[in-house]
């Protein structure tokens, strides 16, 4: 009759323990490959990491989150590289900006940096119209103002004046016997880069002849200008008179602006407008 032999569990895990190192030295033999260098020829490149230490990737850099760089920032503006690699927030160049006053005063700008060059418009203000003789109305309108517009080269940093003109005032009325006018027009002007002459006020007087009280206006004289690439006067202001018979005739409206735009039109019995200047860049 046979034996029945019982193997100690001891022997059982002795056994697997055995062959799982066995199965652990036999991997790593295997997959362990020598190195191709000397050291340290060869090393894997440190991580992108937080430290202040210039760090460089071969490849390319993909961010699904965005972007974000704040040192400079602000809307409108774009990176842009200096010729070390350096790359800085800056002011877009593309397109173009301006900048505009055209209330009465004196103001100042100064060239952005990178701008070397500009265009300039300016219009001059219109003259001041004179009223009013009994029948109520004026009668000598004020000149239209000049206009100019130039294109200038500009060192960054250079501040000018800048001068938009005030429109003339206008003569209330006119004594018997006497004469009033008018103010003329501000000038208008960038620097001394370019400027447009205000319209000359509009003239009213008053006479005994022909046994009457005779009214005679005369209307401003146009402004100019000296742009380098345009350079446009406005019109003259219209006039009125009444003859020997007490009639009226004639019109005491303003002139127009150089440019016809409604910018520095002469007053018509009221003051002329105001100038004004852009500066493009």
């Amino acid at each position: 009759m046979g034996t029945n032999q019982i193997i100690s569990p001891k022997i059982v895990a002795l056994v697997f323990g055995v062959l799982v190192v066995s199965f652990a030295v036999a991997f790593y033999v295997v997959a362990w490959q020598e190195p191709t260098q000397a050291p340290p020829g060869g090393n894997v490149s440190a991580p992108l990491n937080t430290s202040s230490a210039t760090q460089s990737k071969t490849g390319i850099l993909e961010l699904i989150g965005g972007l974000r760089l704040p040192g400079g920032a602000g809307v409108g503006k774009v990176l842009t590289s200096d010729a070390s690699g350096n790359v800085s927030w800056q002011s877009a160049s593309g397109g173009y900006h301006f900048q505009k006053w055209t209330t009465s005063g004196t103001y100042s700008f100064t060239i952005p940096s990178g701008v070397t060059g500009i265009m300039v418009e300016v219009w001059g203000a219109g003259g001041g119209g004179i009223m009013s003789h009994p029948g109520g109305t004026g009668l000598g309108g004020g000149g239209g103002a000049g206009y100019g517009k130039g294109i200038y080269d500009v060192t960054p940093g250079t501040i000018y004046t800048v001068t938009v003109g005030a429109g003339g005032s206008y003569g209330s009325s006119v004594p018997c016997p006497g004469s009033n006018g008018g103010g003329s027009g501000g000038i208008s002007s960038f620097g001394s880069l370019v400027q447009a002459t205000g319209g000359g006020g509009g003239s009213g007087s008053c006479s005994y002849t022909c046994t009457l009280w005779i009214y005679s206006g005369g209307g401003g004289g146009a402004g100019g200008s000296n742009g380098n690439i345009a350079a446009r006067s406005g019109t003259s202001g219209g006039r009125a008179y009444m003859d020997c018979s007490g009639y009226w005739y004639g019109s005491a409206s303003g002139g127009s602006g150089a440019m016809g735009d409604g910018i520095g039109n002469g007053g018509g019995g009221t003051p002329g407008g105001n100038g004004q200047v852009i500066v493009w860049w």
